[in-house]
């Protein structure tokens, strides 16, 4: 199996360079798609001895569907122990909340008019 991402270099420096300033050093970079996966597998789908809660693991024959809604961004991600899917689409909170500030004024528009 083989992922390969893309991320803007000047971000990715930019992040890299708190944690150099802080004295931790960075070996590994990982997406947030991956990284969600990553939970999921060992989070939900693991066995009952690494969970911390009472909770029940999810049979290795199904999957879990994700939406993480970022402010910048929204990434669909569905996951099994066997496979993963993910998109990130370019539609997060700040531009959800930044429409629903805008009905009001669309409907007070339309009734003045």
């Amino acid at each position: 199996h083989v992922a390969l991402m893309a991320a803007k270099r000047i971000q990715l420096k930019d992040r890299l360079a708190r944690f150099q300033s802080a004295g931790l050093k960075v070996s590994v970079v990982q997406s947030d798609c991956i990284a969600l996966h990553n939970y999921l597998l060992y989070n939900h789908f693991a066995a009952g001895e690494n969970q911390e809660e009472a909770q029940p693991a999810i049979p290795s024959d199904r999957a879990i569907a994700v939406l993480d809604l970022g402010a910048d961004a929204t990434n669909v991600v569905i996951s099994s122990p066997q496979a993963m899917w993910f998109r990130s689409v370019n539609l997060g909170s700040d531009k959800i909340n930044a429409a629903l500030v805008l009905i009001p004024l669309v409907l007070r528009a339309f009734m003045i008019a």
